[in-house]
Order: structure tokens, then C-alpha cells, then sequence
């Protein structure tokens, strides 16, 4: 849940869960989240407390249906993020071309 939470943003986090977490651009944290989620949305337990299990179940089913969004700008210099993996072609003005997975030998395609 920290994952989900400090990858996506809080507006999204609000549009796509139909819930008001009420902190305007920072970072939200897992076990808050969840509080206010299950509050929210009714998901109580016998003994009156936020049922945390069933909350995160349901925001953990909208992330891996699609439903929340990640997505990350890509890295601005490829090379130097994978230098021994990427090279340079200059007939393709800057263009980075990838020879293989990062990792693996470079004459392994």
C-alpha cells in the first residue's frame, strides 16, 4: 500500500476511489489512507474499527485491474541510467539503441 501511495498522486487517489482524503498535493500515508477509505466507505469491523483488511483489498483490486493509474516520465539520459547496455547512434541524432536487457551480456540479444 506505501507503494501505491507514494506512486500515485493524492487527486488521483480521490477521483478513482470516489473518497475526499482531504491533503491537497502531498504525499499520503498507507495506514491513513486506509483509515479514511474504510471510514468512508462503511468497511467497519465487529468491534467498530476500520476494517484495514478489506480496504486494502479493494484499492489493491483497482490497481491491478488498471483502474489506478501509474505511470513515471521516462529517463532523461538512458545512457547513463544504462551505460554498459545502451549505445548511441549518431546517424540517428541521439536516439539511444538499446543492444540488450540490462543485466545481461552485451552480445546477448
Amino acid at each position: 500500500m506505501a507503494l501505491i501511495c507514494s506512486r500515485i498522486p493524492v487527486r488521483v487517489l480521490e477521483v478513482a476511489l470516489k473518497c475526499p482524503f482531504f491533503w491537497a498535493d502531498r504525499l499520503i500515508e498507507a495506514g491513513r489512507m486506509l483509515h479514511v477509505f474504510a471510514k468512508n466507505r462503511g468497511m467497519i469491523s465487529g468491534s467498530g474499527m476500520p476494517n484495514y483488511a478489506e480496504a486494502a483489498k479493494f484499492v489493491l483490486k483497482k490497481y491491478v485491474s488498471g483502474e489506478l493509474l501509474f505511470a513515471a516520465l521516462p529517463v532523461k539520459d538512458v545512457a547513463e541510467a544504462y551505460p554498459e547496455s545502451v549505445k548511441v547512434d549518431a546517424a540517428d541524432a541521439g536516439v539511444p539503441v538499446q543492444q540488450g536487457a540490462p543485466g545481461l551480456p552485451a552480445d546477448h540479444t
